[in-house]
């Protein structure tokens, strides 16, 4: 296994501007607390230089549209992110010199395609892009366990040519459909292919109480889904490389007042199976095709769960991913 030392000697430096340092001061001196403040600016640090060596190596990026810029975003949550057009969201943790380990905040686990880590030194003049792994389960990552910067690189070439592949390449026959009009759903006018959920997922697992993860847009204020309201379900045959594997797709829609409608969507093991295969992945796509949300399921994982809302007329895309076989479908709200 290779030592933090040798990985580090493997990582790339690069200088951190002035103007770097200046949004940086900038975004600290809003905060409530000098913990928070030097949260805020070793995350901007740190983003700033990987989105300044994505720029080298002609990765398009937009730093504007990242939760890190956001600052009402900073203020709730600890968050380092760089937005990849139709990559998605590469998360760019720093730490200091001499770090063994680097501490990634559970909130960002499920919502990245990749974690950077950066190490900034004490003078902030200078920040080593150490390495990056694709996906991460526990708070601290051992810096010994990065891949090399070039991983990185092969990693963010096959997400974006998985964007750009034809809905048709390896997907069940819904992926090129016209879009499932949700708000027809409440009128109780469904598509034929999207069933009563009792009919589709065993009533044992309606309403699972354990071995979840959900992933939401602000999980301590959103209203939870009434099961009660509008819910339908999908059988969907995934063609992975030993045959096909079946998963469901559930649908929960819960309209609000102000005309927000708020849509959880889950994915459940088909009937005979009592958990999700590891590394089965559901995201929700923006019409851009950019990852706005996603969630991976790991061992004994017996559902994954995204929640979001939207307004009357908004597309969205969700995308079911396992080992090569792909599901795309497309929703107008």
């Amino acid at each position: 296994m290779s030592t933090p030392l040798e990985i580090k000697n493997l990582g790339l430096r690069l200088p951190i501007t002035e103007q770097a340092r200046q949004i940086a001061q900038r975004f600290s001196e809003i905060q409530s607390t000098p913990e928070k403040a030097k949260q805020v600016q070793l995350n901007t640090l740190a983003v700033w230089v990987v989105n300044d060596y994505c720029q080298m190596m002609d990765i398009p990026t937009e730093l504007d549209h990242s939760d890190s810029w956001n600052p009402v975003v900073q203020v709730m949550a600890n968050v380092a992110d760089l937005v990849l057009p139709e990559i998605g969201r590469l998360e760019c943790r720093p730490v200091r010199s001499e770090a063994q380990t680097c501490f990634v905040p559970p909130e960002v686990w499920d919502c990245r395609v990749g974690y950077v880590v950066v190490e900034i030194d004490d003078a902030l003049q200078s920040a080593q892009l150490i390495g990056f792994t694709p996906a991460v389960t526990t708070e601290e990552l051992p810096i010994a366990k990065l891949l090399p910067l070039e991983d990185l690189l092969d990693h963010l070439y096959t997400l974006r040519q998985a964007s750009l592949l034809p809905a048709l390449d390896g997907l069940a026959a819904g992926a090129v459909e016209a879009a499932v009009n949700l708000s027809q759903w409440l009128n109780d006018t469904f598509e034929t292919s999207w069933q009563a959920v009792e009919s589709v997922l065993n009533p044992d697992r309606m309403a699972p109480a354990v071995s979840f993860r959900r992933v939401g847009i602000d999980e301590g204020t959103t209203p939870e889904l009434t099961p009660s309201r509008i819910r339908r379900a999908k059988l969907i045959d995934l063609a992975v490389q030993l045959g096909l594997r079946q998963v469901v797709l559930l649908v929960n829609l819960q309209p609000e007042a102000s005309e927000q409608t708020y849509i959880g969507l889950q994915v459940h093991p088909a009937a005979g199976q009592p958990y999700l295969p590891s590394g089965l992945e559901l995201a929700i796509l923006e019409p851009s095709d950019a990852v706005f949300m996603q969630a991976q399921s790991r061992q004994a994982d017996n559902y994954i769960q995204l929640r979001f809302s939207g307004k009357p007329g908004e597309r969205f895309r969700i995308r079911i991913t396992l080992e090569d076989a792909r599901y795309l479908e497309e929703f107008v709200i």
